[in-house]
Order: C-alpha cells, then structure tokens, then sequence
C-alpha cells in the first residue's frame, strides 16, 4: 500500500492503514486474497463495526413480489431434497435466526431445550 492514511468512504474518518495492517499474519493475507479482496476491504469493514453502521431508511415494506420471493410447494420440495443430498459435505454451525424478531420468537424454545438439558422438568414449561 503506497499511503498509510485512507478517507473512510463512510464516514470521512481518516484510518491509519500502517497501523491497522499489522494485526494481519501472512496466513491472514492469503485468506484475504483468496476471497479476492485487499488488506484495504477488510480494515474498511473493521472500521464499520468499530463506528457502527448508519441507520437505514426504509421506505416501505418488505413483501412478496418486493423482497420476498415466496416459494411454492414443489420448489420448496426441491430444495429440501437439494439440501438433503448436500448437507453431508456441508460443515453446518448452528441454527442463527435472521432477525432479531425471530431470536425473540425462538427464545423460550432455546429456554425449554437448555432445561431439559439441565434436567428440569418439562412439565414445568406447560400451562
């Protein structure tokens, strides 16, 4: 990198590159490349999180045809059969829901699941 100081295209906050370019291993760099990206992507999106992203201004909402793509039986089929076939070479983590209304929403089953594992009695989840 020819300068050691870059303008955040977000912010207008000057990031010192020397500075941030030595918390990256030879390992690290590779990775990067490999995504095809440069030590200047990733230090822009480490600052991202460090200052935090601006708000965005949704103008309406989200609703089949405008974002959401609803999938009908036999797709839905398919892609169930698709994921059956792959999920042997696949390294699957765990279960993220993707907004904070669904973690809420699965909060007293993550609750019920983490008693029985304690050895609580289901009973005491029922009314």
């Amino acid at each position: 990198m020819n300068c050691s100081w870059h303008l955040c295209p977000f912010c207008g906050y000057l990031l010192n590159f020397k500075k941030k370019q030595e918390m990256f291993k030879e390992k690290d760099l590779q990775q990067i490349a490999s995504y095809g990206m440069e030590e200047k992507d990733v230090i822009n999106q480490i600052h991202e999180f460090e200052v935090g992203f601006p708000y965005l201004n949704v103008i309406e909402p989200a609703i089949p045809g405008k974002g959401i793509i609803q999938l009908q039986e036999g797709e839905i089929a398919n892609l169930v059969r698709m994921y059956d076939e792959a999920r042997n070479q696949l390294n699957i983590l765990k279960f993220v829901p993707a907004s904070g209304a669904a973690s809420r929403m699965f909060k007293s089953l993550f609750s019920f699941y983490d008693a029985l594992e304690n050895g609580q009695d289901a009973g005491d989840f029922l009314e």
